[in-house]
């Protein structure tokens, strides 16, 4: 296993957390790697991993494009304990239309 933390800060009142992997996510750009699909499913992984470990239970967890996509899957089946919570995939148009014309 990858040495992995979360981190949290809290700004006006709002709570953010972060997953930290130096190995995945130290690197000078976001995206364009060779590894993107692993990384990308590592993130997913470990922030449904972390929600039972930091006691919270979200009514709804928004998956924004792309990188968070294999979070209603595996919220449906690895981590099919948390029944309460529903997600949904947000998807940018222009991405779409480009691959749909």
């Amino acid at each position: 296993m990858l040495p992995c933390t979360v981190e949290m800060i809290e700004h006006n009142g709002n709570i953010v957390y972060f997953i930290d992997c130096p190995y995945y996510f130290d690197r000078e750009r976001i995206y364009d790697y060779e590894d993107e699909l692993e990384r990308f499913v590592f993130f997913c992984k470990s922030a449904l991993a972390s929600l039972p470990l930091l006691g919270f239970k979200p009514d709804v967890l928004h998956c924004n494009d792309w990188p968070t996509g294999f979070v209603p899957f595996f919220l449906k089946t690895a981590y099919g304990q948390q029944p309460s919570a529903r997600s949904y995939i947000q998807l940018y148009e222009s991405l779409l239309s480009d691959s749909l014309a």
